[in-house]
C-alpha cells in the first residue's frame, strides 16, 4: 500500500504526462494558438496538504502527543525534532512485540482474545522484556559510595 506521499506524487506525475486532460475548476485557454491551462486563483494552486508527523514516518503511535508529553514532563530544557518520533517508534515496536507473544500465548490457551493475563505470561516468558519491565524497590540510579571520612 502507498503512503499518501507517494499516492500525491503518482497524481501529479499523471497530470504531468498527459497535460491535454481537463480538471474540474480548469479553463483553456486558445488565445494566440497556444494551448494554456488557467485554474483558479493562486491561493488555490499553492494549497498546502497537511500531512501528519506520524504518517511521515509511517507509525501508528501519535508523533505529536508524545512531544507534547515530553515537553509538559519537563525531562530536559531543549527537544531536538527527532526525538519524539524515535520514542513512539520504540514505544511502537515494543507494542507490537508485547503483542505478538500475547498473542501467542492465547493461541497456545486455544483462546482467540488477548487478556491481561496472556500479557503477564508473555512478559514473564521473555526474558529480554522481563528485563525492561522488572519491578525493583531500589532506586534506578546507582548508589554513590560515600568518601571516608579520614
Amino acid at each position: 500500500m502507498r503512503s499518501r506521499d507517494e499516492h500525491l506524487v503518482a497524481i501529479k506525475a499523471d497530470v504531468l504526462r498527459d497535460p491535454d486532460q481537463k480538471r474540474s475548476g480548469a479553463e483553456w485557454n486558445s488565445s494566440n494558438g497556444h494551448s494554456t491551462l488557467q485554474t483558479g486563483t493562486m491561493e488555490e494552486n499553492r494549497q498546502k496538504i497537511n500531512i501528519s508527523r506520524s504518517t511521515r514516518a509511517q507509525l501508528n503511535f501519535p508523533v505529536s502527543r508524545i512531544e507534547r508529553f515530553l515537553r509538559e514532563g519537563n525531562f530536559s530544557q531543549r527537544l531536538s525534532a527527532s526525538a519524539p518520533v524515535f520514542l513512539a517508534g520504540v514505544l511502537e515496536y515494543l507494542t507490537a512485540n508485547v503483542l505478538d507473544l500475547s498473542g501467542k500465548q492465547a493461541q497456545a490457551r486455544s483462546r482467540k482474545r488477548i487478556i491481561p493475563e496472556h500479557v503477564s505470561w508473555a512478559d514473564e516468558s521473555n526474558k529480554h522484556l522481563r528485563k525492561i519491565f522488572k519491578v525493583d524497590s531500589k532506586s534506578s540510579f546507582a548508589e554513590t559510595s560515600k568518601p571516608d571520612e579520614n
